[in-house]
């Protein structure tokens, strides 16, 4: 779900106004209804993206050649992806904060990573 809200903060969903109407930018350097100092760090964080995803480069199998990601065409499904990971991350250490630790698990392979170490495990198995 978080990924899903993040998406109204990335690339298009900065292009949106609160009726979901497409909001013109008031100065010529602005993005939507960001102000220019909101477009230029929003800018920025988003190059951020772009450039690290851009440097994923897994081998395709068939051809043993890299092929590498186009961070800029990923960079909404990135920025959802990371927003969302980091809203569920927090949510989850606040529920400790308040609750206390889960136990451990009993289980031979499970049980030798701490609980932040299976959150992200679990991430990467989405």
């Amino acid at each position: 779900m978080s990924h899903e809200l993040t998406h109204g903060f990335d690339d298009e969903g900065v292009q949106f106004g609160p009726e979901g109407e497409i909001q013109f930018p008031s100065c010529k350097n602005c993005t939507g209804w960001m102000d220019e100092l909101s477009t230029d760090g929003f800018n920025s964080m988003a190059r951020c993206v772009i450039d690290e995803y851009s440097r994923f480069c897994p081998i395709n199998a068939a051809t043993y050649t890299p092929n590498c990601v186009n961070g800029k065409q990923t960079q909404g499904e990135n920025i959802a992806d990371n927003g969302g990971i980091h809203a569920a991350f927090r949510a989850y250490r606040t529920h400790i904060a308040l609750d206390g630790p889960d136990p451990l698990l009993p289980d031979r392979l499970f049980g030798q990573f701490t609980h932040d170490q299976l959150f992200f495990l679990n991430f990467a198995q989405v």
